[in-house]
């Protein structure tokens, strides 16, 4: 990760999260003496770059994904934000796509960004690094996911020390796109994801036998849809109990999407993907007896880049 070099004035700079559905946007002005940031602008562009799976970007996905980006740098601008001070870092599609180079290069070409291209462990790390930062307190044992539209990132920690992390592509898009989809859920597909997870996340299982996760701390994406449908029932420390959050998880997979739009206080713009997003939460919840608690992180890759490029 490039560092910026800061005196005692305050800096400002930009991080572009390159997501496999969506770009984030995240303006800070970072002062050096107090090493904290002020959020200054924060936005969020539905691209859906992993629409059709993440082996392949078709040229309309990413004429789609060009033209977020240049709006990004646009505003990056009005917000006076030299490019030297705009650091973009891709994900899971990037990562995985057979073509994604055309896009870097097109991005780099016509946009003057040059996307960084992250692993899936290092993907982990920094959003590890974002949740330390905030004002989430770790008990002893919490394992803190990010779900993503490619892939989803599990980190096992101990008090502030990671004893297990990885990146696995079971992200709700490549869910989505795995098992066709049927509105409303059966049980038939859920088992079929259920089986699939029980493979895929057998290694993550394996470290948690002698582990005994507590919270289960999830930043981004998906765990908008509990923060904000919960909302009613979090505690002053931001987390929502097992029970609380199995019962809307309940109530929300089996309902057809146009009821899903209607559910009290669903994000809109989380609805389509909320049965593959709550089914990997409610899969965690059956297969870890121990977790009691959710909580909901602030912070997450973008903050996590902030912090290390200082």
């Amino acid at each position: 990760m490039r560092q910026v070099k800061a005196d005692s004035e305050s800096l400002n700079l930009a991080v572009i999260d390159i997501g496999s559905n969506t770009f984030h946007l995240l303006i800070v002005s970072y002062l050096a003496d107090s090493q904290k940031f002020k959020e200054i602008y924060r936005e969020r562009k539905f691209v859906y770059l992993a629409k059709d799976g993440i082996e392949y970007l078709s040229e309309e996905t990413m004429d789609r994904g060009l033209a977020a980006f240049k709006d990004i740098v646009l505003k990056c601008e009005q917000y006076g934000i030299v490019l030297s001070r705009v650091r973009a870092v891709g994900t899971a599609a990037l990562r995985s796509a057979k073509n994604a180079k055309i896009f870097i290069d097109r991005v780099h070409s016509e946009c003057g960004v040059e996307i960084e291209v992250i692993s899936g462990q290092r993907e982990a790390e920094l959003i590890y690094s974002g949740v330390l930062h905030s004002d989430i307190k770790l008990q002893a044992d919490s394992l803190i996911i990010d779900i993503g539209g490619g892939s989803v990132e599990f980190i096992l920690s101990r008090g502030k020390t990671i004893e297990y992390y990885t990146s696995i592509n079971v992200g709700i898009s490549q869910l989505r796109h795995q098992f066709e989809y049927v509105d409303p859920l059966t049980e038939y597909r859920k088992d079929m994801i259920y089986n699939h997870l029980d493979v895929q996340l057998s290694d993550l299982f394996y470290h948690l036998n002698n582990f005994k996760a507590i919270d289960l701390v999830g930043s981004s994406g998906p765990f908008e849809i509990i923060e904000s449908t919960c909302q009613h029932k979090a505690r002053t420390d931001r987390s929502i109990s097992r029970e609380d959050v199995i019962n809307m998880i309940n109530q929300v997979i089996y309902l057809p999407l146009k009821d899903r739009l209607r559910f009290p206080l669903m994000p809109e713009s989380r609805a389509d993907l909320s049965v593959e997003s709550l089914l990997l939460i409610d899969y965690l919840f059956k297969r870890i007896d121990s977790i009691l608690n959710v909580k909901i992180s602030p912070y997450a890759l973008k903050e996590g880049v902030i912090f290390e490029m200082f």
